[in-house]
């Protein structure tokens, strides 16, 4: 079970570490491997494929670079908001006995007007004790599930995208948490302010690096085809040694080969401590509408526990789909 500190920070750490417990079986093609070094014993790996972009001009620190700071997939979410579509989402709580103890499923549709949107649920089923009596959410990862991809009344936004801002300046505390989680989500790689992860997220940090190996191949990805992939695992040797060194256990970034637009991300983060630990995993992947990327499915599941609150374990899914332009 999972012991966490403070569960509304962590659970955000959900909705990330979202990048899911899906499962690669995509067929990896065999290359010779090159490989660059990061310093601190650490390389990249390279399949030959890649080699040969990189003699056409494919740089790996300007890739490494792009992958830190790429803002393509922030945007991509913020696509959500100004698009109509319908959406299902489907989530399932969990005993310390693996059964199923309450469980949520709506298809919710969202429209469009002028520059606003809004929402209502088509069809709704409930089971088990997801609400309280006084149709508050009983479990803290339904409030942010609500507080990320429901909207309540009419929200206007704007057209112009602007700079990837996680301010929290003035926020409400639960309003802070989602700001740190945003960072999880759209800047992995980079420290956040969340407790206990900290710098143990920068995993391409020079102290970091000795625990991880890097590698980028090509792989059929999708319905996008052969994608570039960047996977950082976990060294095998530190996967059951140096407990509590780590927090992302692995992470995978899917770039389309014509632009290196982000269109998928899987990853899982992992911490334990006697009154603090979670495992969590998250698998997103976005489609392509006319020349937008938007996500299609994010799959998630996990578990945390905590001093003094009641643990909560999880599987979650979310589709998105009928996108009107």
């Amino acid at each position: 079970m999972i012991h966490i500190f403070n569960l509304r920070s962590l659970i955000l750490i959900l909705l990330l570490s979202m990048s899911a417990t899906y499962s690669l079986y995509a067929q990896e093609e065999v290359f010779d491997l090159d490989s660059t070094s990061l310093g601190s014993g650490a390389y990249l790996m390279m399949d030959s494929i890649v080699i040969t972009a990189r003699r056409k001009g494919f740089d790996v620190e300007t890739f490494i670079k792009h992958v830190l700071e790429d803002e393509s997939f922030y945007f991509a979410f913020k696509n959500l908001r100004r698009n109509a579509y319908s959406f299902d989402m489907h989530t399932v709580f969990y005993d310390k006995k693996d059964k199923p103890k309450a469980e949520y499923f709506a298809t919710q549709l969202q429209s469009i007007k002028d520059t606003c949107r809004t929402m209502k649920t088509e069809y709704e089923f409930i089971e088990g004790d997801y609400f309280k009596k006084n149709k508050e959410y009983n479990y803290y990862t339904s409030r942010l599930f609500n507080r990320a991809f429901l909207t309540k009344g009419q929200k206007c936004f704007s057209k112009v995208d602007t700079v990837m801002d996680f301010s929290t300046k003035n926020n409400s505390q639960f309003e802070n948490q989602i700001a740190q989680l945003k960072k999880v989500i759209f800047s992995p790689g980079k420290a956040t302010g969340l407790p206990v992860l900290g710098d143990k997220m920068a995993i391409f940090k020079e102290k970091m690096r000795a625990y991880y190996d890097y590698s980028l191949v090509v792989e059929d990805y999708k319905h996008f085809g052969d994608c570039y992939v960047f996977k950082v695992d976990v060294k095998e040797k530190f996967k059951k040694k140096k407990k509590g060194k780590t927090v992302v256990k692995y992470m995978y970034t899917y770039f389309d080969r014509e632009n290196l637009q982000i269109v998928g991300r899987e990853y899982r983060v992992k911490h334990g401590l006697p009154l603090y630990s979670f495992d969590m995993k998250l698998d997103i992947v976005l489609t392509k509408i006319g020349d937008d990327y938007i996500p299609k499915s994010i799959i998630m599941d996990g578990y945390w526990d905590l001093l003094f609150k009641k643990p909560e374990i999880f599987d979650a899914e979310f589709y998105f789909y009928s996108f009107v332009r």
